[in-house]
């Protein structure tokens, strides 16, 4: 081992997951690779006759270098790939290498140093740009998938200089992919598809130059080519076999330019158009197919503008016509830019004024052509009638107006479908006139409008009802808008108010001096109030109930409280004046008023004898007065038992104590009460006597 550097010797090592930051440097050693990977952190040098048995994968991030002059490096046959995996890496040395599969990964750029590249069976260039410089890749497998890149346009291509590019075999009518490009200058991917005419062997090589073809090839062209494109061509070589070949060549019409035709380098020596091209639009890239190519004696290939051909201006119509109409003149399809003498760009443009038109036409370059013939738009003006009239266009029904279409025309079409020069109108309408000239151009006039209006037709709104109350009223409304008005009881005025039974109409006049009249009367009815009898004024001691009474309607209302009946139960403790309202059937109302005064005496009395003897004469004895708030009478007999007890002056005693008959005796008596009006409270003390 030397400066981290791994010296093999000449026997096998198996590798099953090998992966240091060191150069390895196999010196004559077979190495093999089965389904296992590879990986080498470093640079990979062939020395003598040292042979690879790759059935795997190996990962190199370093350069590969083969000074193997005895062999390829890797045995033919085996699946294995070699992933190019580091950074900008370069396969380089003394011998070709015969790849097996080779991927590029990684980063930066993957080169060729001074010597080409084989690959037997698959170049995967993802998205890497694989620099073959002067030098060839060629990829022996003829299938027409051996080449694969991922879906970019800045990766994944061949760049290379003067006769150098990416080789294929073919054995196949379909088409081959060939993605070239170059990062010199401005960066570009510009594949090219070659599709053999038939399953024959042979060989293509595709290189694309980034550069102008006229100072790096020549800038001689043919009669038909204008321009040929300045960016960059293709080198395209066919190598082995004389099969014919459709050539496509993909190119940005927007960063490239709008190309209709490949352009061959010919040996006279001159581009020449190769014609019959097909165009492709694309979204990313577009193309322009040769197909049945043949000649590929001479490599070069460009992209070209061909020289425009003299537009013939054509007209959709008549070039004489009206004002308002249009004509439509067409320079042709086919040019790249259009302008036109009246300043318009583009191929077809709409003319509507008097005018001499012209075209100058361009297929994308720096050539132009201009029409063949010249075409002379006239533009008749259109008639301007006005509409005027024998008097107000205004009039009351059964008038008529004249109108009248001032100025001489050929023709006349009224909205009415009369053909005068003038029209009488009677009715409602908006009226126009279209006229025509001897020239055969038509106008029409502002439309005049004419309103007939009809007898003013008023009609009475009642705000409120027409039937009330006696001693109520109702406003009688004919509405605004009149000019004068006359009621049926001579009033003049647009309201009235009725406070009597009646029958109303109105006649009115509007600002056109139509005179109308209602339809139908207005009829007011007055119904007579309730005569409403309440009972007389009455007096009630304080704290006792009295009822009400009142006649005269059918439903009442009494106030204050909210009596509803025909009579009501008060218990005021003040004088009070009370009002009841009456309403009768028909909503009328009348009113009347009772006054309840009130005695506020606080009184109490009870006797001192009583003769419970069942003769229905003095039988009880009770609390008598008025004016109290509460009582509490209690009776006890002479040996101090309490015999009765009551707060109730309803309440009487029998003379009994629990259900038997007292004897004839004096019994003591407590009294207590409290007076309603003055809030006092009191106690009084006595002898009753019970006789039987």
């Amino acid at each position: 081992m030397k400066k981290s550097l791994l010296f093999l010797s000449l026997f096998a090592v198996f590798f099953s997951s090998f992966s240091q930051t060191l150069d390895v440097i196999s010196d004559g050693a077979i190495i093999s690779v089965y389904s296992d990977s590879v990986i080498i952190d470093g640079n990979f040098l062939h020395q003598n006759n040292d042979t690879i048995v790759n059935d795997g994968n190996v990962y190199l991030t370093g350069d590969w270098t083969n000074n193997n002059s005895a062999s390829n490096v890797f045995t033919a046959g085996p699946d294995g790939w070699l992933h190019l995996s580091g950074s900008n890496q370069n396969i380089g040395g003394t011998t070709l290498t015969h790849f097996n599969n080779l991927e590029l990964s990684g980063t930066g750029i993957k080169s060729l140093l001074n010597i080409d590249a084989d690959i037997e069976d698959t170049l995967a260039l993802t998205d890497r740009e694989f620099s073959a410089g002067d030098n060839t890749v060629f990829v022996l497998n003829n299938a027409t998938g051996s080449v694969t890149r991922t879906n970019t346009l800045t990766g994944g291509f061949v760049s290379s200089t003067n006769n150098g590019g990416l080789s294929r075999k073919t054995l196949s009518s379909s088409a081959y992919s060939f993605p070239v490009g170059s990062s010199a200058g401005t960066l570009r991917y510009r594949p090219v598809d070659l599709t053999p005419n038939s399953s024959s062997a042979n060989t293509f090589k595709v290189r694309m130059a980034n550069v102008n073809p006229n100072t790096d090839v020549g800038n001689l062209k043919d009669s038909t080519i204008c321009d040929i494109n300045s960016k960059f061509y293709h080198r395209i070589f066919q190598t082995s076999g004389s099969n014919p070949a459709d050539v496509k060549i993909y190119f940005d019409t927007v960063l490239d330019g709008n190309f209709k035709t490949i352009a061959h380098w010919q040996n006279i020596p001159q581009w020449e158009n190769t014609g019959g091209n097909l165009f492709n639009p694309g979204i990313q890239l577009s193309s322009l197919t040769k197909n049945s190519w043949t000649d590929f004696s001479t490599n070069p290939f460009a992209l070209a503008i061909l020289i425009p051909a003299q537009p013939t201006v054509t007209a959709t119509g008549p070039v004489t016509f009206c004002e308002g109409d249009s004509v439509i003149l067409d320079a042709g399809s086919g040019y790249a830019s259009y302008l036109w003498s009246d300043g318009s760009t583009t191929q077809k443009i709409t003319v509507k004024t008097t005018d001499s038109l012209t075209v100058v036409v361009s297929s994308g370059g720096t050539c132009t052509a201009s029409s063949v013939n010249g075409i002379k738009v006239t533009v008749n003006p259109l008639p301007v009638p006005t509409i005027t009239s024998s008097g107000s266009t205004t009039i009351c029904l059964g008038d008529s107006v004249t109108l009248d279409a001032t100025g001489a025309f050929a023709g006349y079409l009224w909205s009415t479908s009369q053909t005068s020069p003038s029209i009488v109108v009677n009715s409602t309408g908006n009226y126009s006139v279209t006229v025509t000239t001897s020239a055969g151009c038509s106008g029409s006039s502002a439309p005049v409008s004419v309103t007939v209006n009809n007898p003013p037709a008023p009609t009475i709104t009642a705000i409120g009802n027409t039937v009330f109350c006696e001693g109520g009223d109702v406003v009688l409304d004919a509405g605004s808008g009149f000019s004068t008005y006359l009621w049926s009881n001579a009033a003049t005025s647009q309201t009235i108010t009725v406070d009597s039974t009646g029958t109303f109409s109105v006649t009115v006049t509007d600002a056109s001096g139509c005179t109308g009249f209602t339809q139908s009367s207005t009829t007011t009815t007055v119904n007579p109030n309730p005569n409403v009898v309440a009972s007389l004024d009455d007096t009630i001691n304080i704290g006792v109930k009295d009822t009400l009474f009142v006649i005269g309607a059918v439903n009442y209302q009494w106030e204050p409280g909210s009596g509803s009946g025909n009579s009501f139960i008060v218990s005021p403790t003040e004088e009070t004046t009370y009002i009841v309202t009456g309403t009768d059937a028909n909503g009328c109302k009348d009113a009347d008023t009772v006054k309840v005064f009130v005695d506020r005496e606080c009184v109490y009395f009870l006797p001192n004898i009583f003769s419970p003897n069942d003769d229905l004469f003095n039988d009880e004895l009770k609390v008598l007065g008025r004016g109290l708030d509460w009582i509490y009478l209690t009776i006890y007999d002479r040996w101090g038992t309490r015999v009765f007890e009551n707060s109730d002056l309803n309440t009487p005693w029998d003379g009994k104590y629990n259900g038997a008959k007292l004897n004839t005796g004096v019994y003591v008596y407590i009294l207590k009460g409290k007076c309603k009006a003055s809030g006092e409270e009191f106690e009084k003390h006595g002898n009753v006597t019970l006789s039987r």
